[in-house]
């Protein structure tokens, strides 16, 4: 049609017909320059439903072009082109519209915010699908359950709790507990240090606890004090022991009574209080409910 025409929207082509506006492909704008009102700077001309109009460089104004130069044909209130409206404010001059701009912006930021999510996501499941669930090892649960992207391994999960403050309990089936979250096997990986072996005077054959030595001044293993699980076992150099690893290398920590571990100024306290608590109370106070 050597009527037809091409105009450029933003970064899109369009041909333009008499009635419509067709997207084209791969094709660049042709230079259409006209003057208006003594201006030398180019327009672009749009032919709508019959009636032409002149877009300014901005992009944002229609203005109808003078009727002489065109057939007849009712003035538009109210033009809607890619993704676009423009609202007539004066008599042939349409304005576009600032929720039309509004909706354009928003657009484009939710579309960026989705793919850095997806792409931080993604990241995020690559960088920690090799690291075990911190709350499924020492806890036994993790309210995240099958969306959580850590690894939750049973075979990791700490001893059961009775089993340290009861002493082994559970190894003589007194853990009543049907659907005791904890491990009851016993692993060299999940124990902490005999106190007695410490001391020299363990008489116990088998002894379920570890039998390691290691220098008294050795940090406190953070993976089996928190996680309940050290992959290292009994080559670990440092202490097995259930106390706060924080508090023991800086006498401070930073979560103060709400943390479930033990301080070192309050072993003496605790092992007072389970001489006469019930296991219900210690279970209680010795793992958290994390919600």
């Amino acid at each position: 049609d050597s009527r037809s025409r091409y105009i450029k929207i933003g970064s899109i082509t369009y041909r333009a017909s008499r009635n419509k506006l067709s997207r084209t492909r791969k094709r660049s704008l042709p230079p259409t320059p006209t003057t208006s009102r003594g201006s030398s700077r180019q327009q672009r001309i749009l032919v709508i439903r019959g009636t032409t109009y002149h877009m300014d460089v901005s992009g944002k104004v229609l203005r109808r072009a003078p009727a002489s130069s065109q057939s007849p044909g009712a003035s538009l209130s109210r033009i809607d082109i890619g993704g676009k409206t423009f609202v007539e404010r004066l008599p042939g001059v349409l304005s576009q519209t600032p929720s039309s701009e509004t909706r354009t912006y928003l657009s484009r930021t939710i579309n960026r915010s989705i793919h850095r999510m997806r792409t931080v996501n993604t990241r995020k499941l690559e960088r920690r699908s090799d690291r075990y669930c911190m709350f499924f090892n020492r806890f036994g649960r993790c309210n995240k359950g099958a969306s959580c992207t850590y690894i939750h391994d049973p075979e990791k999960i700490a001893v059961c709790t009775r089993q340290v403050i009861f002493f082994l309990e559970f190894l003589r089936g007194t853990c009543k507990l049907s659907d005791c979250p904890f491990s009851h096997k016993v692993a060299p990986e999940k124990m902490p240090v005999c106190s007695f072996f410490l001391k020299g005077r363990c008489t116990s054959n088998p002894c379920p606890y570890r039998h390691v030595k290691v220098n008294a001044k050795a940090e406190v293993c953070r993976d089996f004090a928190v996680r309940g699980f050290c992959t290292e076992g009994i080559k670990c150099k440092r202490q097995h022991v259930l106390v706060c690893p924080e508090y023991a290398a800086n006498k401070k920590c930073p979560r103060g009574n709400r943390c479930f571990l033990a301080h070192r100024d309050q072993a003496a306290k605790r092992k007072h209080c389970e001489k006469s608590a019930s296991p219900v109370d210690l279970e209680q106070r010795s793992v958290p409910q994390w919600q």
